[in-house]
């Protein structure tokens, strides 16, 4: 019985089994077609048990021990080979990329030291987040962007133009890079004393932001220091204009920021000495007040 077949409600033996299935347009379904078995005789060994009914594992009669072969049957070596080498791949991958996970936490943690104002520690974990993945463009630009505002910082405009100018060749679109690259040009045009470039970049960085005290306030820092350098009265005269429209536009910490500039810039203007701005305040660490208002 086990080595026969039902065909259409038919047993028949598996040579004329395989004639009326294969005959031209003959057509059964998996219902009407399937091998029969013997619940007595084990579907796997082949052992007959008499009258016994064996148990059934997937519809199908088999033995006890060939019951527990099929039900507990072990992993071949190959699967629990394939298995550990998927570990160590995943081992070797992980460590691998630990490296741009670590870069993403640093430059988070770098972001995050900029918006606080601690320059140092932003350049310290930008620049470790570029030494993980030194072929990251992404990486580079945001290091020189940084390393650029720490040369600001620091009274270096010329250094930051280098770093700045780097952002722009890489990233051209990267937020107000153009307009950060034309306040380091101000900032090193006064370092290397070019005081006509100096007042021509203020005057566009005013024509970028006409109501801004800062902004109003460097063309007056501008105009003081050709003065300064010329005894020109007129530079004077204009400097001082441009302090008076200045004036009540400044609030908060930018008011804070502005008095400090236009104590600079009257200093400058009554005693003809250009200062850089760590010099002034260390000459007058509680701000400058003239005896006499300038004229």
């Amino acid at each position: 019985m086990a080595m026969m077949f039902s065909v259409a409600g038919k047993q028949l033996c598996e040579p004329c089994a395989k004639s009326v299935v294969t005959a031209p347009g003959a057509k059964f379904t998996r219902e009407s077609f399937y091998k029969l078995t013997d619940p007595t005789v084990c579907a796997k060994c082949g052992q007959d048990f008499g009258d016994i009914e064996l148990a059934t594992v997937a519809k199908l009669p088999v033995c006890e021990s060939c019951e527990q072969a099929l039900r507990y049957r072990p992993f071949p070596t190959w699967v629990k080979m394939s298995f550990v080498g998927v570990c160590l791949l995943a081992v070797v991958s992980f460590v691998y990329n630990w490296r741009f996970f670590a870069a993403y936490v640093e430059v988070r943690r770098a972001s995050t030291a900029l918006h606080r104002g601690d320059i140092s520690e932003a350049v310290r974990l930008s620049s470790a987040a570029t030494a993980h993945v030194p072929d990251s463009v992404h990486l580079r630009i945001l290091s020189h962007f940084i390393l650029g505002l720490r040369d600001m910082k620091d009274d270096r405009a010329g250094d930051a133009l280098a770093h700045f100018h780097q952002v722009q060749i890489l990233s051209p679109d990267w937020p107000n890079i153009d307009s950060t690259i034309l306040r380091a040009e101000n900032s090193a045009a006064f370092d290397r004393q070019d005081y006509d470039a100096f007042l021509a970049t203020s005057k566009k960085i005013l024509d970028q932001s006409p109501t801004d005290p800062m902004s109003i306030g460097t063309v007056a820092s501008a105009y003081a220091c050709k003065y300064a350098a010329t005894g020109d009265a007129s530079y004077k005269q204009q400097s001082l204009d441009y302090l008076n429209r200045a004036k009540g536009l400044s609030t908060g910490r930018t008011k804070e920021l502005y008095d400090e500039y236009e104590q600079r810039i009257l200093f400058r203007l009554d005693t003809r000495r250009i200062i850089s701005r760590q010099a002034f305040l260390n000459e007058f660490p509680n701000g400058y007040h003239p005896t006499e208002k300038t004229p």
